[in-house]
């Protein structure tokens, strides 16, 4: 009689092929349909960002096809599951202007003359994120640093 592990090893690899096509795919789509523009400081970094949210929506498509999970369940799970970086030199806190949530990061050193400021307007459209998910803070805390 067969073991458990002689039923499950075929589909598993099956699995791991289909993942590594699947990486091959968005590597060879990301490198020649994209453009990353001139002036990007870490265009590495956009790249792999790219690849990363490319397989992550091809998966969710094709479980969501075969019936596995709803629409965006595991996008929301590696979404609200990656942890913010920390700051010691921003003062972050969430704040409602009107019904709207906003998150404001604000240099906790004094200074005499006026910041730069930037607005991020994230569009998830509720399919995705909130003012909530902590991804979004390791996109922001770099800016906010930078220019404080």
């Amino acid at each position: 009689m067969a073991s458990l592990w002689d039923l499950l090893w075929p589909a598993l690899a099956i699995l791991l092929i289909g993942i590594c096509l699947l990486l091959a795919w968005a590597v060879c789509y990301q490198f020649f349909t994209t453009e990353v523009p001139p002036g990007i400081c870490q265009p590495l970094k956009i790249r792999i960002v790219h690849i990363t949210a490319s397989m992550g929506f091809a998966l969710e498509y094709i479980f969501w096809k075969m019936g596995l999970c709803k629409a965006f369940t595991i996008l929301r799970i590696l979404v609200d599951g990656i942890p913010p970086m920390a700051d010691p030199s921003l003062f972050i806190k969430n704040v409602h202007f009107e019904d709207v949530p906003v998150r404001v990061y604000k240099a906790k050193r004094h200074s005499p003359e006026k910041r730069k400021g930037i607005v991020f307007f994230h569009g998830g459209t509720g399919a995705i994120g909130s003012i909530g998910i902590t991804w979004l803070q390791s996109i922001n805390i770099p800016h906010s640093s930078e220019n404080a």
